[in-house]
């Protein structure tokens, strides 16, 4: 049988709560790996700030991140610019599908303009740094890590009770659960906020009837800041110049 148990944190400058059930045993705490659920506090900082209710469901076949309902959201104000960023929402919103078997990723991505695409690639390699820095986080012993992907500078805290090679996202590979994720930045960062063991078995996702190549997808964000910029230009008087502020996405490609 397990415990619901609660506790609070500070990490990071930020406090929060998190809650989790605690199975007896060792035999049972195994058991309860093999399919699993934790959720998360996501906010994303770029132009506009919001905050998702996110959730990570794992087995050791792979694991589904969604990036869930929608918190809150608040665009940041400027006269003299603006900040384009790339993406959008939809009813179905965003997730990120792993197969740790066939070592692929693929994520559905909301677009501008009411469209959602598919992206397939490979699970990607993140050469994270491990340290023996300790700190505790509600019930958890964490260790912290530190790694670069696709334009970010990361750290991470994660506890090795939890051995789960998924994380949040697209950020795996540590050999334990992320229980706090930062950028340097601080336009990223995702938070613990419970642990399900034994959850309910996961659903894998429809497979698309196309797939596009991250590569292609790449391609696809600079085209359409292009046109953007090109409408507007259209709109201003003759001899006006604009130009884009600033472009900014979770991952960065240039």
């Amino acid at each position: 049988m397990s415990r619901i148990i609660r506790a609070a944190a500070f990490v990071g400058r930020r406090f929060f709560v998190l809650a989790w059930l605690l199975p007896h045993g060792g035999i049972m705490a195994q058991e309860a790996l093999s399919s699993w659920e934790a959720r998360y506090d996501l906010r994303l900082d770029m132009g506009m700030a919001r905050r998702y209710e996110a959730r990570l469901q794992g087995t050791p076949q792979g694991g589904l991140f969604s990036w869930g309902r929608l918190l809150e959201s608040e665009a940041a104000q400027s006269d003299y610019e603006f900040n384009l960023t790339l993406g959008a929402s939809d009813s179905l919103g965003s997730y990120t599908y792993t197969d740790l078997k066939a070592g692929t990723m693929r994520s559905r991505i909301p677009f501008q303009g009411g469209r959602s695409y598919e992206v397939c690639e490979p699970v990607p390699e993140i050469a994270w740094h491990l340290s023996d820095s300790l700190q505790t986080i509600g019930p958890f012993t964490c260790l912290r890590a530190t790694g670069a992907f696709r334009g970010r500078e990361y750290e991470v805290w994660y506890t090795p009770e939890l051995p789960v090679q998924l994380g949040p996202w697209k950020l795996h590979g540590l050999p334990g659960l992320a229980v706090w994720i930062r950028d340097a930045e601080g336009a990223v960062e995702i938070t613990l906020k419970s642990w399900i063991p034994r959850a309910a078995p996961l659903v894998k996702p429809r497979e698309p009837e196309d797939c596009m190549t991250l590569e292609a997808y790449t391609a696809l964000q600079a085209s359409w800041a292009q046109e953007l910029m090109r409408r507007m230009q259209a709109k201003f008087p003759r001899g006006a110049q604009i130009s884009i502020g600033k472009q900014d996405a979770l991952e960065r490609f240039e």
